[in-house]
């Protein structure tokens, strides 16, 4: 990928359908074509992998009853194993949308009735579902947000009402952690708009690796401008929403970090003041039930700061420092190993690559390096030593899978076909379904041993779709780069089939330099592309 200063991305469509009309061997192609969703793609289901790595679950569907199912199927064979969950003789459960499994996976939580908020945030309806005698528990009221499992599956945490809680499944009793929640004023445990919009994330709070401890964020936003706006709904007239929005100059949240101990019910304030920052993009436990890592960042988001929090000893450690002469780009791919070492990915060196750092923060190796960007962090696999990861080493408008040795040796490219790449791991990385496209070619899914790669199976290879795209005989894009100001930059051009060169032609061009949305890649973008 080009360096991260110089990434505008460049797309130039020329002769567009209605300027310059394409005619196919045996049919034209029309405005209701491209819209209907006839060029639509087929995939698999959002699958979630359970924890022994062979078995994976899907919320489907019934044809028959229409109810929405929870079913496990085997990853080897592909075969459906059972329905383990089945909305049909709970009439309660209006709209399930989500689910997730605790960690002994003996009990579902589903999620009901989505209220959007913002971006990512939600309020929902939750339920606990028990495998071993099929019963069903209402989870306080409609309005929770953010709900998870504790380590050990004992608790549910949750935000109500910007104050944070716990829930005790055994006694189905809530316990009150903070008590000064106020909307427009204190959030506790859940992110404000500003750390969901920019930074990605909702859940502001973080169960330690045993359960004993709930670290959180605590937002004042009592001083931060407020903003208005008409929301229409299903009413004769809008309804007015206001909520906090700083725009740039103005003042941002005040966030501070808390840990509340469960065995104690004592809350400890967390003084960071030794290091000025504006904003606390990231919460993470280490592998050390003790320690917490949090990351700070200035306000002009180009020195972030990684601190141990070591609860037991309390004690602030400073283990990495990142600066950029633009900006320190904000992940979740920070891995902590069982030593205690950690992977990062960091453009320190112009590209994106991982480091491994050990426990007190030196740096063991950089693992990645060359000319290419690792696009993606897949994680790391203790049994065998060995991560795995998406780069951009064949060329930035392709990407590709890639696994090498925790020593950063034998590096091993899985992708065999040049296009874009990706790959969704199970639990243990013992298998992982690739997903394949190109410009010219539809996803092809396949499932795939993380030993070495091998294809297991095809998932689906939308061959209808393909064999439908080549009636049309459309002409394909043409990748190229324009060098200004300097710099390369990618381009794409699809031209008309039939072209006078001697004449002009109405041009169409589309750029966006957006962080993390290259326009200009070799893969499969729409139904409409």
């Amino acid at each position: 990928m080009i360096r991260r200063d110089v990434r505008a991305l460049l797309a130039i469509v020329i002769g567009v359908f209605f300027s310059a009309p394409l005619f196919a061997q045996e049919r034209s192609l029309n405005l209701d074509e491209i819209w209907n969703g006839q060029f639509s793609a087929a995939g698999p289901q959002s699958i979630r992998s359970m924890s022994d790595g062979e078995h994976f679950t899907v919320l489907e569907r019934s044809d028959t009853s229409k109810a929405m199912e929870i079913n496990k199927y085997d990853y080897g064979s592909g075969q459906k194993l059972g329905v383990i969950f089945s909305s049909n003789n709970y009439p309660q459960l209006q709209g399930v949308f989500d689910y997730e499994l605790s960690p002994d996976e003996q009990k579902i939580l589903i999620k009901t009735q989505r209220k959007a908020q913002y971006r990512h945030s939600y309020f929902a309806q939750h339920y606990l579902y028990n495998l071993s005698d099929n019963s069903l528990v209402q989870v306080e009221g409609p309005d929770l947000q953010e709900v998870t499992f504790s380590p050990d599956g004992r608790l549910l945490g949750f935000v109500r009402a910007n104050n944070l809680y716990y829930w005790i499944i055994s006694e189905q009793k809530g316990v009150q952690v903070t008590t000064d929640g106020i909307q427009n004023h204190i959030i506790n445990g859940l992110s404000d708009w500003v750390y969901e919009e920019e930074f990605g994330f909702v859940q502001a709070y973080q169960w330690s690796r045993e359960g004993d401890y709930l670290a959180y964020l605590r937002f004042d936003e009592s001083d931060v401008p407020e903003f208005s706006m008409d929301v229409y709904g299903q009413g004769l007239y809008p309804e007015q929403s206001v909520f906090k929005y700083p725009k740039a100059g103005e003042k941002n949240a005040e966030v501070s970090l808390h840990v509340y101990a469960l065995k104690e019910k004592v809350t400890t304030d967390v003084d960071l003041s030794q290091l000025p920052y504006e904003y606390i993009p990231r919460i993470k436990w280490t592998k050390n039930p003790d320690q917490l890592a949090v990351q700070l960042l200035n306000r002009a988001q180009n020195e972030l700061v990684m601190l141990q929090v070591d609860l037991r000893e309390n004690q602030i450690q400073v283990l990495l420092r990142e600066t950029d002469a633009a900006y320190v780009d904000i992940h979740d791919d920070l891995t902590f190993l069982n030593d205690n070492s950690f992977i990062w990915p960091s453009e320190q060196d112009g590209w994106r690559h991982l480091y491994h750092y050990n426990a007190q923060g030196a740096l063991i190796r950089q693992l990645t390096q060359g000319n290419y960007d690792v696009t993606a962090y897949y994680g790391f696999n203790p049994k065998i030593g060995r991560l795995y990861f998406q780069s951009s080493k064949r060329g930035s408008i392709y990407r590709d899978i890639y696994s090498m040795n925790i020593s950063g040796t034998n590096m091993v490219r899985f992708s065999q076909d040049k296009g874009t790449n990706s790959a969704d791991f199970s639990a243990d990385f013992s298998h992982y379904i690739q997903s394949h496209s190109s410009s010219t070619s539809p996803y092809v899914y396949t499932l795939h041993s993380g030993l070495d790669g091998t294809q297991l199976r095809v998932l689906e290879d939308n061959s209808a779709l393909s064999a439908l795209i080549k009636d049309y005989d459309l002409n394909p894009k043409t990748f190229d780069s324009l060098f200004i100001n300097g710099h390369w930059l990618n381009t794409y051009t699809i031209k008309p089939r039939v072209i006078d060169t001697t004449k002009k032609y109405p041009v169409l061009m589309y750029q966006y330099s957006g962080p993390g949305s290259q326009q200009v890649s070799d893969r499969w973008n729409s139904s409409n592309d």
